[in-house]
C-alpha cells in the first residue's frame, strides 16, 4: 500500500508510515488484526480478544495491556483505511 500519510499524524493501527507519508503494513499488528477480525467473526467478544492477546504476551502499540476498548479502536482505525484483510497473513507471529 502507498497511500499518504499525515506526518504528524501516527499511522493508523496495522500500518507503519515512512518519512515521506507513504503507509506500509505492519507485520505484527496486521496479524493481530486478523486473528481479532477472524474470532470476531466467530463470536468471539472484544474483551475476550483482547484477553487472548495479552494471554500470549501482545500489547498494544504504546506498550499496554489489551482490553476491549483499545481493540475496538484499532480495528476501528485500521478499517478507515484498508476495510479488506490481507489474504497472505494467516495467522499471529509466535511468540
Amino acid at each position: 500500500m502507498t497511500t499518504a500519510w499525515k506526518k504528524n499524524c501516527p499511522p493508523p493501527y496495522g500500518f507503519e508510515c515512512e518519512q515521506d507519508g507513504t503507509l506500509h503494513p505492519s507485520e505484527v499488528e496486521q496479524a493481530i488484526l486478523l486473528h481479532a477480525l477472524r474470532s470476531k467473526s466467530e463470536g468471539s467478544t472484544n474483551s475476550a480478544i483482547a484477553a487472548q492477546l495479552n494471554t500470549k504476551g501482545f500489547q498494544t502499540r504504546n506498550g499496554n495491556p489489551w482490553n476491549r476498548h483499545s481493540l475496538a479502536r484499532a480495528i476501528k482505525s485500521y478499517q478507515q483505511v484498508d476495510p479488506g484483510i490481507d489474504p497472505g497473513i494467516e495467522s499471529l507471529p509466535v511468540r
